[in-house]
């Protein structure tokens, strides 16, 4: 029996530390579940894509975790694909390069029991690089030579409602994508798809796979889909054999921030022109 915990959008800064006390509590949560691995899909900090001193802060705080993690990167660690461009901040290989140099690959997969789990950058779909071909050949072999079933972690969920809904760019994976994983997951025996990125829980069986949203440990979502809940927590999935289950944990203990909070109810206009909020820490 494997137990996985997954965490998602735990945008850590340095120097916008509004996050870090609640990181801390659910690292001890963590701890005392005595999980065999951890998998954070994304968002892991508050912004990366301009700031490399976020990303190698929220990687220093992983270090709190004492199970091995493996992280993906979203669109606040790497920046945005086209069709997604809220911030400013596009996708290029110039940021991907300042993920790689503090977290290495940025998709993977581990076998544990029967199970191959699969972790892919849903930031690089769609956006023409060299290592989105790579991680598409990369991705087909990985399902191919899987022995037993198959669980997809990616930041951004392949689609809200159904494979054929109008797109949702801004919430889902590049429209150009979501044709294509279907493609692949006809490949393998995938079981479920568990992503991050909308800051609610919500678990539900669409055409046969699980697809789960992992809620954030950072703010909530005020404005939560149809049947999820934004309050904050984390995954954790016990595999034993060919078999798993899945339990919500809700982080009792920290602040359930809000972006109006955070931006003081209109105050401010964007994170970045609030004042800074330092955390309390010697990190390096």
């Amino acid at each position: 029996m494997i137990k996985v915990i997954q965490l998602s959008d735990t945008h850590l800064s340095d120097i916008y530390g509004f996050f870090y006390d609640n990181f801390c509590l659910v690292a001890e949560e963590i701890n005392a579940l005595k999980p065999d691995l951890v998998i954070n899909t994304g968002d892991l900090s508050l912004n990366g894509p301009d700031r490399p001193q976020d990303l190698e802060f929220a990687r220093w705080c992983h270090g709190q975790i004492e199970a091995p993690v493996l992280y993906l990167p979203g669109n606040h660690d790497i920046g945005e694909e086209p069709g997604a461009e809220e911030l400013g901040q596009p996708m290029n290989q110039n940021r991907l390069n300042v993920y790689h140099a503090l977290y290495e690959r940025s998709y993977w997969y581990r076998d544990v029991e029967k199970w191959r789990l699969i972790g892919i950058n849903s930031q690089l779909l769609g956006t023409g690089l060299s290592e989105e071909a790579e991680q598409s050949s990369w991705l087909e072999e990985t399902l191919q030579s899987a022995q037993g079933p198959v669980g997809l972690f990616i930041h951004k969920p392949w689609f809200l409602e159904s494979p054929d809904e109008v797109p949702s760019p801004l919430e889902t994976v590049a429209p150009s994508a979501v044709t294509w994983l279907q493609s692949l997951i006809d490949i393998a025996d995938v079981r479920f798809v568990a992503s991050g990125h909308l800051h609610q829980y919500r678990s539900r069986t669409i055409s046969g796979i699980h697809h789960h949203w992992c809620p954030s440990t950072a703010h909530v979502n005020t404005k939560p889909k149809p049947g999820a809940d934004p309050a904050l927590g984390f995954l954790q999935y016990t595999f034993e054999l060919d078999t798993y289950r899945v339990e919500r944990k809700v982080a009792d203990r920290t602040h359930p921030y809000t972006f109006g909070e955070i931006l003081q109810h209109g105050r401010y206009k964007r994170l970045m022109d609030v004042p800074h909020r330092p955390v309390d820490v010697d990190w390096k």
